[in-house]
């Protein structure tokens, strides 16, 4: 799922503010006028082969 603006970026009218996976969006942090990006990845268990 994703949250998206109005404004130009690269070429397209639109740009992604929040992108999650599931249901549930994640809580935010409050906003600030620096740059904060983040990135969390998680991985299911390798499968017994």
């Amino acid at each position: 799922m994703f949250e998206f603006e109005d404004g130009p970026q690269d070429g397209y009218a639109y740009r992604a503010v929040a992108v999650w996976t599931g249901d549930d969006r994640q809580a935010t942090q409050p906003e600030s006028a620096a740059f904060h990006s983040t990135l969390r990845l998680s991985f299911d268990a390798p499968a017994d082969s």
